[in-house]
């Protein structure tokens, strides 16, 4: 075999040889790429499912902001003067200033939502902002701190509680919840056992829970006698009001409530008791987000 043969067998081997390894790194490559995929992937989902898991910590419920089982703990000076800094006065220089858009933007979602922005506007005037300030502040909870408020509204002083809520990435940025306000339902429709419980406005308040709506008797075959009512919290109940009323047949009486609250309490139903042939039976209607079930 002559020499040139040897050489071109030879270099057709190593081509060989270099096509495998190519081939070999492109399918290492691949497979890097998609542990990489899946590595990010896995990463996302445990993101996503922490925040699950914790979204209390992201974006926590009214009840966890100022329900009865918060601990509250006592401010330093220098806390509080800074809180009020980046909240009460902020809020009152934007009223002073006339940005009255900028006040509203500080409000809370939950207060934006029982009042649109040209409500807030009339609900404003007559106060004299120069004469906002605030007289003591404590913490609720790890997520809000209420502070005694006062203010003069047309020639007279009104001494209320704001609520303040701090935004969880940014502290010197705060959401403020005036006036008392908690959280405001609106528009739920309920129906069990021959009644039908319509809520128009239930609004829960520091010192106060207000209830209107109406309640009708859908029962085909007797009348309805009602008892006693009550706003609760997971079958917890603030206080029971005596509500002794008997509904014929079709018959629609109106709501108007107003309850006593007890430790910021903040209900997520509406609890009846009716006395069924000699049977006190209780129902429990439980608000929901888009008002209806």
């Amino acid at each position: 075999m002559s020499d040139n043969n040897i050489d071109e067998e030879s270099k057709k081997k190593q081509e060989k040889e270099l096509k495998k390894q190519l081939k070999n790194q492109r399918s290492l490559a691949r497979i890097k790429k998609a542990f990489g995929v899946l590595f990010v992937l896995y990463i996302v989902i445990f993101i996503v499912m922490y925040r699950i898991k914790n979204d209390e910590e992201f974006n926590p419920s009214i009840y966890s902001k100022v329900g009865a089982n918060t601990n509250g703990y006592t401010l330093s000076i220098k806390d509080a003067l800074i809180i009020k800094e980046y909240t009460i006065n902020r809020y009152k220089d934007y009223l002073e200033r006339g940005l009255v858009q900028e006040a509203y933007n500080m409000l809370s979602s939950d207060y934006k939502k029982y009042m649109t922005f040209d409500e807030y506007k009339s609900s404003v005037v007559g106060i004299n902002y120069s004469t906002i300030d605030m007289k003591s502040i404590r913490s609720r909870s790890k997520y809000a701190y209420e502070a005694e408020v006062t203010y003069e509204k047309n020639g007279e002083v009104v001494e209320t509680v704001f609520m303040l809520y701090p935004n969880e990435f940014n502290e010197t940025i705060y959401t403020i919840s005036p006036d008392k306000f908690l959280i405001c339902y609106r528009n739920q429709e309920f129906a069990m056992d021959g009644i039908n419980l319509i809520v128009d406005e239930c609004i829960v308040f520091v010192d106060s829970i207000e209830l209107r709506g109406k309640i009708t008797n859908n029962d085909w075959f007797e009348e309805i006698e009602l008892t006693r009512i009550a706003a609760s919290y997971d079958g917890k109940l603030n206080k029971w009001f005596n509500y002794n009323n008997k509904l014929a047949k079709g018959e629609t009486k109106e709501i108007d409530i107003k309850f006593e609250n007890l430790n910021y309490f903040v209900p997520n139903m509406i609890v009846l008791q009716r006395n069924k042939k000699n049977i006190e039976r209780t129902y429990q209607f439980r608000f929901y987000e888009n008002g209806k079930k």
